[in-house]
Parts: C-alpha cells; sequence; structure tokens
C-alpha cells in the first residue's frame, strides 16, 4: 500500500471510530482486501431472533454492529486507593449496524435518559440487582471501564430485542475539544439559544466553533433550549456533518495530519475492537450504501426513576417504534405473536 492509499485507511479507521464523537459521516476508502474469511460465510447459519414487546422478529440478512459510546466525569476512573469504582455515564450512545446482504450501514442513536432494565454491577465485578433507570447508568456499574462498557452493550442488546454486538467503542466526550482543534474548529449552524452561557452563540446565527464552544454545542443540556437530550442529539448529528467538511479541507492540505489525531485518541479509547476489524467496517461503509440514522420515537418527561431523590429527564420508547426502526435497519421479518 503506497502513502496516499496508507493515509486514506487511517482516515477511514478514524472515521469509524470517531462515530463516538463526530466522524460518523466521515469516511473515505481503504484497500479492498476483506478482513480474513469474512467475505465467506455461511448464510444457511440458524436465523436469530429478536424479541420486541410480544412478537418475534427473524433477521433475515447477514449482519454486524458496533456500539459507539461517548463518556462524561460523572465517575471516578482514576480512583484512588480504597476507592469505590465508578465508570464515566454514557452521554453519547449510538448503534451502527453493517448490513452484508445488502451492502448497507445505518446508524441509531439511543437517547442516554432511555428507562429501561440496567444490571447493577458491583465495583467488585459482581452482579447484585437489576433496576430500572436511565440506560446512560449502566457504563457506571462495573469494576473498571472495559466492564461497564459491555454492561452499556448488554443493556442496548436487551432493549432492541436481544440484538447481538459485536463490539464497542468508547471516548470520553471531553476529547471532542480535540477533534475540534485538529480541524481549526467546526462551523455549525446554531438552532437554540445558547447565549446564557457564551453571546456569541445565537440562534439563527452560524459560527466556527472555538473548543470550548465545541464541547457546550455537544455536551450542553439542561441550559439549553428545551433541555432534553433529543435537541442535544440533533446538535450532536450537526457537529458529525460539519466535522467531516473540515476533515475533507483538512486532508486537502495535510494529508497526514490525521494519522497523529487516530493515534492520540487511541491512548484514549476503551475498545473490544481490533484493529483489522476496524478498517474492514471502514471498507465497508466506504463501498456500501448508507441508510442514514434511524430514531426510536417515544415520550420524554421528567421522573424520579433514578431514585436519588432528585429529578432526571426519562424518556420512554415506543416498542411500536422499535420494532419498526429495528425492521428497516436490521431486515427484520415479523414472525407474528410469541
Amino acid at each position: 500500500m503506497n502513502r496516499k492509499a496508507k493515509t486514506k485507511a487511517v482516515l477511514a479507521a478514524l472515521g469509524v471510530i470517531l462515530l463516538v464523537a463526530a466522524l460518523a459521516l466521515g469516511l473515505h476508502y481503504i484497500d479492498s482486501r476483506p478482513e480474513s474469511g469474512e467475505e465467506h460465510q455461511d448464510s444457511s447459519a440458524d436465523a436469530e431472533c429478536l424479541y420486541i414487546g410480544d412478537n418475534e422478529y427473524e433477521i433475515t440478512h447477514n449482519l454486524e454492529a458496533y456500539l459507539m459510546i461517548g463518556s462524561d466525569d460523572s465517575g471516578n476512573e482514576d480512583r484512588k486507593k480504597n476507592e469505590e469504582y465508578h465508570g464515566g455515564m454514557a452521554d453519547f450512545i449510538m448503534l451502527v449496524v453493517l448490513d452484508k446482504t445488502d451492502n448497507t450501514y445505518g446508524f441509531l442513536p439511543i437517547d442516554r435518559d432511555t428507562i429501561t432494565n440496567v444490571p447493577k454491577i458491583s465495583s467488585e465485578g459482581e452482579e447484585a440487582d437489576d433496576a430500572i433507570e436511565q440506560i446512560c447508568t449502566a457504563r457506571w456499574y462495573g469494576k473498571d471501564p472495559e466492564q461497564g462498557c459491555q454492561n452499556t452493550v448488554d443493556c442496548v442488546s436487551d432493549l432492541l430485542g436481544g440484538l447481538e454486538i459485536d463490539g464497542y467503542y468508547s471516548i470520553n466526550m471531553h476529547d471532542i475539544d480535540t477533534l475540534n482543534d485538529a480541524v481549526g474548529g467546526v462551523t455549525v449552524n446554531i438552532e437554540d439559544d445558547f447565549t446564557s452561557e457564551d453571546p456569541e452563540m445565537r440562534p439563527g446565527s452560524t459560527i466556527r466553533l472555538n473548543d470550548e464552544q465545541a464541547e457546550l454545542f455537544v455536551r450542553g443540556r439542561m441550559e439549553i433550549g428545551d433541555g432534553t437530550n433529543e435537541s442535544r442529539m440533533k446538535r450532536q448529528e450537526e457537529f458529525m456533518k460539519g466535522f467531516k467538511e473540515a476533515v475533507a479541507a483538512k486532508m486537502k492540505d495535510d494529508p497526514d495530519f490525521v494519522n497523529e489525531l487516530y493515534k492520540e485518541l487511541q491512548e484514549k479509547a476503551v475498545t473490544d475492537i481490533p484493529g483489522n476489524r476496524v478498517s474492514a467496517m471502514a471498507n465497508r461503509m466506504y463501498k456500501g450504501r448508507s441508510l442514514e440514522v434511524f430514531r426510536i420515537k417515544g415520550e420524554h418527561k421528567e421522573g424520579t426513576t433514578l431514585d436519588d431523590g432528585l429529578v432526571h429527564m426519562e424518556f420512554r420508547p415506543s416498542e411500536e417504534s422499535i420494532a419498526e426502526e429495528m425492521t428497516q435497519l436490521c431486515s427484520l421479518k415479523d414472525n407474528g405473536k410469541i
């Protein structure tokens, strides 16, 4: 592989990895060699079924699914000796599904406030009991970041009817400033009112974000607009699109800049996805057709489900909507009532 191809390969891998922060739409070509054995899987294997509501849904295509997680600073992952471990909660959760039958791919954001069953794993790594909580809390539980990430994967899998998820990639949402700085600032359209935090961020304006503004734009919630995570998820998509455009412009002047950014973020990441799998993912996404972003509908309202004495925003997803979005994203066949 020549130097130019290697640079594109790194950018492709970076595009997949940084889905958690900004690059869901920024993929480029890498060399066309498939991952060993990947293109010759036996499609006659027993069909996987999902169970959503009272119905059974059969997965009819050959799929791979990965979970991208952006964590906050609520935990103490750098705990001192004798402190009980808690991981940062999942501020950003996005499922990436690759359909190897149709050569398509799509994205399903999971609202961090989604109310679901969460295993409360102890700081010694033992599962104590379950609780109905916001899905973001799943990463809080466990003995280390890896177990917290896997707990989040298990919660998303259960929410989506038992979907098998093939891996996870997690970074801290503070690393948004690294991405923004690398491209000299991401340009976005401002729809929500940020003026209580930054007078330059007025509704209707278009600005190039500085690093502090980038973190506020992607992470700000309670003090911004209607205060819902739904609005924040829309801003995260806006940032992703702007970052893609900035990467394309940056590559014209400096085709090697992304290598150092990739290395820097790799040192901060928690993942169980091997490097060759990332390359294969990126290759498939470059050659495939995007189904874009799917969205689960439901009800947002304040509640006390977390039982910590405080009122929190809660999102209760519609089982009908989960079934509809998963049917399109994962090529499901409705086998009827269980």
